[in-house]
């Protein structure tokens, strides 16, 4: 009896082992897995700031390019939009009609 109850110790701690050493592996793999995830996260927050900062450059962009209109085209605009003006009053007064 006192050999079976020592196989099943030694079994039992060669087993515990076993497991302890699953542990330890998959412990370090999990470090590694965290690891890599915050440097996913940073890369992914790099991304996000520089898409921002396009964006905002994108944006500076049009406001500077719907500024550089030139004299010309300003006074283009500004006789399209007196002369839609008066064809407005013009309707506006054939209805009062």
């Amino acid at each position: 009896m006192d050999s079976r109850r020592q196989e099943v110790f030694e079994e039992f701690e060669s087993d515990f082992r076993l497991l302890l050493a699953k542990y330890n592996e998959l412990k370090e793999k999990l470090a590694e897995t965290e690891r890599k995830l915050n440097e996913k996260n940073e890369d992914l927050m790099a991304a996000h700031k520089e898409i921002l900062e396009w964006r905002n450059n994108y944006n500076r962009l049009q406001v500077a390019k719907s500024l550089s209109v030139t004299r010309e085209e300003r006074d283009v605009a500004y006789r399209k939009i007196s002369n839609l003006m008066r064809k407005i009053d013009n309707c506006l007064v054939l209805l009062n009609e």
